[in-house]
C-alpha cells in the first residue's frame, strides 16, 4: 500500500479547491522554513536583529525569514489570506 501524499487526501476530502491550495502553500511554507532553520548557523540566522514586533519583544533572524516565507505564501493565494500588516 502507498503512502497517501497531502494532495491526494486534500483533493479526495477538502470539498473546497481554494482551501485545499491553502492549505498545500501552508504545508509549502512549512518545509522551507524547516530547511532554513536547518542551515540557519551556516547562513549567520542566529541571534537577534534590530528589528521589533508588535509586542516590542526584539525580534530573532529566523522570526523574520519566517515571517516572510508565510507572507510570500499567502500572497499566492488570491482569497482565503489577508495581507500582512506592518508594525
Amino acid at each position: 500500500m502507498q503512502p497517501t501524499t497531502l494532495s491526494d487526501y486534500l483533493a479526495r476530502y477538502a470539498g473546497e479547491t481554494e482551501l485545499a491550495y491553502l492549505i498545500e502553500r501552508i504545508a509549502s511554507a512549512c518545509w522551507s522554513i524547516s530547511q532554513l532553520v536547518g542551515a540557519s548557523a551556516l547562513h549567520g540566522n542566529l541571534g537577534a536583529s534590530d528589528q521589533i514586533n508588535t509586542q516590542r519583544e526584539v525580534q530573532k533572524p529566523l522570526d523574520i525569514l519566517a515571517d516572510e516565507v508565510f507572507a510570500r505564501s499567502a500572497r499566492g493565494n488570491s482569497g482565503a489570506c489577508c495581507e500582512r500588516r506592518r508594525a
